[in-house]
């Protein structure tokens, strides 16, 4: 293969886009297809996704690689975020406001993880996670707002054994498909090596009071099955047991136990189709896009913008302070 240079893409909505740099080549075995026939050609291009073998001899960067939730941020139907941030937005009074709720939710969310990971590396260290420990551990470094997602989280945490395999926020990558990313953590579930990913619902979140099953959990499930993948077929992770499994596991607001929703194995392969049929349409349009998918600073461009749909009727508060 050429070398590879480097290609922009934006993506996300047109209130809050992204911009990343991807490689502009792919290996010669990795063809992506047309999406109008990538039914017709899904098997080929799915072969290593079902087989799990570990790539043998790996590039010496991925520099370039797209990260999972690059990928699932350009390929998302976004309609639904799009319309809840214009919502937001006008309850807030404006762009900037909103720009500020983000920002602190980011930071929020980075805390919880730190947080879930030091309980982790206590439960590593002691082989328990005691409730000294713990209520030591969440004093000393939880923000106050996050305090009721890790408390009702910590009943999961203290029933995991401290098995060898256990490891948390580590890279993986998947060499056959050119994307990476890094996972939340792999534990013991049920006996079982599982992959996880720790999840808040807000209060005024509809997973807080509705259905939390996978098809409500928005693209939570592709994005552990496109990590399972990379973890499977990546070679620095040979030591590891294959992973079969995973879990979304939900933290509340409010405190109460967090909800653990599986993903078996067959669950696994029917999410892995998905992402898989993500991600051909990723890297045809990337080496393929047409003239409507390169914007004016020669971005192959994924942003979700109604305004270019004239049918759609969406609101559009705070969207000119935005773009």
């Amino acid at each position: 293969m050429a070398a590879a240079g480097f290609r922009s893409i934006r993506f996300g909505t047109a209130l809050t886009p992204s911009t990343a740099k991807v490689i502009d080549k792919l290996p010669n075995a990795l063809k992506p297809w047309q999406p109008a026939v990538f039914g017709e050609k899904k098997d080929e291009f799915c072969k290593n996704f079902e087989n799990s073998t570990r790539f043998a001899d790996p590039p010496k960067t991925s520099k370039g690689y797209p990260s999972v939730s690059t990928l699932i941020g350009a390929t998302d139907d976004l309609q639904k975020l799009y319309d809840w941030q214009c919502r937001t937005i006008k309850q807030m009074g404006g762009f900037p406001q909103f720009r500020e709720h983000m920002t602190k939710r980011q930071r929020s969310g980075t805390n919880f993880h730190k947080v879930v990971k030091m309980l982790l590396d206590e439960l590593q260290k002691s082989g328990t996670l005691s409730d000294e420990a713990s209520k030591a551990v969440i004093a000393k470094n939880s923000h106050e707002e996050n305090r009721g997602y890790v408390t009702g989280l910590l009943p999961v945490l203290q029933q995991l054994r401290n098995v060898d395999y256990m490891c948390m926020e580590r890279k993986a990558t998947n060499y056959y498909y050119c994307y990476q990313g890094r996972f939340d953590a792999i534990v013991e579930l049920d006996g079982e090596p599982t992959l996880v990913d720790w999840k808040t619902a807000s209060a005024a979140s509809v997973k807080s009071s509705g259905d939390t099953s996978l098809e409500n959990l928005y693209g939570n499930p592709i994005q552990i099955a496109a990590y399972i993948n990379a973890v499977n077929t990546d070679p620095a992770w040979k030591h590891l047991p294959k992973i079969t499994r995973g879990a979304v596991v939900l933290a509340f607001e409010d405190g109460r136990p967090a909800q653990i929703v599986k993903l078996e194995a067959n669950d696994v392969k029917r999410y892995t189709d998905a992402f898989a049929e993500r991600l051909n349409k990723f890297w045809y349009t990337v080496l393929n896009p047409e003239p409507g998918q390169i914007d004016v600073s020669n971005n192959v461009n994924f942003v979700y913008n109604p305004m270019l749909r004239p049918t759609t009727t969406v609101p559009t508060e705070g969207l000119a302070a935005a773009v």
